[in-house]
């Protein structure tokens, strides 16, 4: 169904309305804010149709409509001017993502945190895949009860750790011939490249007669290439989301962010969307294993070099003011991959 003019004109009226004031929007309100001739009548028979298209529905207990996802999409992608943001805004998310301690650990959770205090909302960045990030010095220790701790150091000099546990006995030493092979042969690329090298570029015949490669591509192929934990997920302001008119199922909220907690799902429909460019608007209904919260959730991707490195964005009530998220998941997202090159 193509909306026409007043049909648009009604739908972004009743959406501004409710985005402002979190309740739903009657008829009469409408009427009033329109004034000019038409009825409250005809309003309710506008606000009707939407509904039957799809783009309103109803609280049982109100007269009122609200907008659905499929509403407030079409909101987003019509009506919506973002705003530029503010210079003090502007130079708290730099300041404040710059300000970190070296690892990329601390400028990823300190990214969440402004992303979370300047929304309002929950801020979330995925770390990179660590088998994608270009390194130029890479080190392997032994630590106790069978742990190995990666250490990776960027172009940039940002510094990325990983905790492996031991699948294979490996001495310091032979720990220590590994990375030195891997930085040799492989500083400027990944782990991935390196990974892809070993397994199939070097003749089998030559692994089996090399116990040091053997051994590096076993190593990276038990803890690298089958490793679980290739991401991190930073989360700050799970605070925020309480309270929130449209968040009043604490219990659905819970469990909103253990999924995200765990991970592997969220990760992987971020994956799913690795080719996208700018900044995208998700409703809980474009998440199937997310669909049973009323969510928006912002994301934009950050950079290192030309690639993409991870994700951010923020997840928070659908009754958020877009024009101003939109630019500033877009903004922060800008500031990390300028830090991080």
């Amino acid at each position: 169904m193509v909306l026409n003019d007043r049909y648009k004109q009604i739908l972004k009226m009743v959406i501004d309305d409710y985005l402002s004031s979190g309740q739903p929007v009657g008829s009469r309100t409408i009427a009033r804010k329109l004034g000019f001739g038409l009825s409250p009548a005809t309003i309710r028979n506008i606000m009707a149709d939407l509904e039957d298209w799809g783009y309103l529905t109803h609280p049982y207990t109100s007269a009122g409509r609200v907008p659905t996802d499929k509403g407030l999409r079409f909101y987003v992608d019509t009506f919506l001017t973002p705003r530029f943001l503010s210079e003090e805004e502007k130079e708290k998310i730099e300041s404040n993502i710059s300000n970190y301690k070296g690892s990329i650990d601390s400028v990823l959770n300190t990214t969440s945190k402004v992303l979370s205090d300047l929304s309002e909302s929950m801020g979330i960045v995925i770390s990179p895949s660590f088998e994608k990030i270009i390194f130029k010095n890479i080190h392997f220790e032994k630590l106790s009860f069978g742990n190995i701790l990666m250490i990776l150091v960027t172009p940039s000099n940002v510094l990325v750790t990983r905790i492996f546990k031991e699948k294979e006995y490996l001495t310091q030493d032979v720990l220590n011939r590994l990375s030195d092979y891997l930085e040799k042969n492989f500083a400027g690329k990944n782990l991935e490249i390196a990974m892809e090298y070993l397994l199939k570029e070097i003749p089998t015949q030559e692994l089996l007669y090399n116990k040091m490669l053997k051994k590096l591509s076993t190593f990276l192929k038990n803890n690298i290439s089958e490793g679980k934990e290739k991401y991190e997920v930073y989360l700050e302001g799970r605070e925020n989301l309480i309270g929130k008119p449209d968040l009043i199922d604490l219990d659905a909220l819970k469990n909103l962010i253990r999924t995200i907690e765990e991970k592997t799902k969220f990760v992987r429909f971020l994956e799913s969307i690795v080719d996208f460019h700018g900044v995208q608007v998700f409703f809980g209904s474009d998440v199937n294993f997310l669909s049973f919260f009323p969510f928006t959730l912002v994301v934009s991707k950050y950079e290192l070099g030309n690639e993409n490195f991870g994700s951010l964005g923020i997840l928070g009530s659908r009754i958020m003011p877009y024009n101003r998220i939109i630019p500033l998941v877009d903004f922060t997202a800008k500031s990390l991959s300028s830090i991080l090159s």
